[in-house]
């Protein structure tokens, strides 16, 4: 087994094993599931053995998509993430402008920015 998860409190949603403490990972598989003892005896010399100390964990489907249109338009705009002051927003407008060659009085559009993470706690004024 590549991984090992010991010590913790995992529900399968398997009705005949509703429950074990440790689950082997081979691949980036779930192999087995059981208690600490069972699936221990199931390592190599490889193997990495994480103690959860109890925490529980639940079976979750992770959904990653993206929303194309919307992606394509951002990509036009300037990117605001983690700006903390007015100051440093205007900085990253006018880098966007200069290394787009965007005309004099053309609109030009932000996103990603809040507010509530400035520095100043100022909020822009349009």
């Amino acid at each position: 087994m590549d991984l090992i998860l010991v010590n913790g409190n995992f529900y399968t949603m398997d009705n005949s094993n509703k429950k074990a403490q440790a689950v082997a990972i081979k691949d980036r598989v779930i192999k087995a599931v059981g208690t600490d003892a069972e699936i221990l005896a199931l390592k190599s010399d490889n193997t990495e053995i994480i103690d959860l100390n109890g925490r529980t964990t639940i079976p979750a489907f992770n959904d990653s998509h993206l929303h194309l249109l919307g992606y394509a338009i951002e990509l036009s705009m300037v990117d605001l993430n983690g700006v903390k002051s007015i100051q440093e927003m205007a900085e990253r407008y006018h880098k966007y402008i200069e290394e787009n060659n965007v005309k004099e009085g053309a609109l030009v559009w932000g996103t990603g920015w809040n507010q509530n993470f400035f520095e100043d706690q100022k909020t822009p004024k349009i």
